[in-house]
């Protein structure tokens, strides 16, 4: 997968490949760390977020509590080509998942000349599923 994008398969980038993987939601920083039993020191994992998200492997989610979010890219190559397809987000105020929507499209935004849209980052805030049924049960 990495070498498609340029990028040698090391140790601590396919730590940090597990850690997304072994999620069904967005992962944050510390999550990552936390994940990878400090065996990758943190500049590390910092600088792996970065490279990834530089050639389009995982997008940033900002959630309700200002914390960023990371997540797999949706599609083939890179964010920055046609495979990449603009999606919702939704985060939980209760557990603070951050989950991506991809079934669901950003709404079109018609700006005035001259701006000119490169993405969007259209954020839900709520209760998740789990939470929800949890809210529901008496117990």
């Amino acid at each position: 997968m990495l070498k498609k994008y340029g990028l040698k398969l090391t140790s601590p980038r396919l730590k940090v490949l597990e850690a997304f993987f072994s999620s069904d939601r967005g992962i944050t920083y510390c999550e990552i760390l936390e994940f990878t039993s400090k065996t990758v020191d943190r500049v590390t994992v910092y600088r792996t977020l970065k490279s990834f998200e530089d050639i389009g492997l995982i997008h940033r989610i900002i959630g309700a509590n200002d914390v960023p979010a990371y997540a797999m890219s949706i599609g083939t190559g890179s964010a920055r080509q046609a495979g990449f397809k603009q999606h919702l987000h939704f985060c939980c105020t209760k557990c603070h998942g951050v989950f991506c929507l991809t079934d669901h499209t950003m709404p079109s935004i018609i700006l005035p000349e001259p701006y000119q849209v490169h993405s969007m980052n259209l954020t839900i805030v709520g209760l998740c599923r789990s939470c929800n049924f949890s809210a529901d049960d008496p117990d």
